[in-house]
């Protein structure tokens, strides 16, 4: 016992990470018949959120860096990786992974029971996201429009 004591003082395990947040995520819409995410806009959301402090315990270990022009989050690709092998998520393309997407014969209940605590807090992420994403959507649309 007094040696976990000491590893956990030298040690930090993060409870949820960027892998546990994608998963509960995935399962989460996929309970909701919702098979797709946009990687950037949830990026974004995410960047947002931090900033507002908002969602602390979903997004805290979840670390983001900019490139100049957009964020982006090691831990997050990495997740995404380990979830396409996982044959949770895919990419129509190896190349393009904006666009992301869930496999319908995922194990819903089984993903989220291991992360029930934080269910709760993220279909209410989820929700506020679905707003989030259908105005940058829009707006996208709209700029196209423009464009033309």
């Amino acid at each position: 016992m007094e040696k976990e004591k000491m590893i956990d003082k030298y040690f930090y395990e993060p409870k949820f990470t960027a892998y546990d947040f994608l998963v509960l995520f995935s399962a989460l819409n996929a309970a909701q018949n919702v098979f797709s995410f946009y990687r950037d806009t949830l990026i974004r959301y995410i960047d947002l959120c931090k900033q507002n402090d908002e969602f602390k315990t979903l997004t805290s270990e979840i670390n983001l860096r900019s490139n100049g022009i957009n964020n982006f989050s090691e831990e997050f690709d990495d997740a995404i990786f380990q979830l396409k092998i996982a044959k949770i998520l895919y990419t129509v393309s190896p190349e393009i992974d904006s666009e992301i997407f869930i496999f319908d014969n995922i194990p819903v209940k089984e993903l989220i029971e291991k992360r029930k605590e934080y269910a709760k807090e993220m279909i209410t992420f989820i929700e506020k996201y679905n707003i989030f994403e259908n105005n940058a959507l829009e707006h996208k649309a709209g700029f196209q429009k423009l464009s033309v």
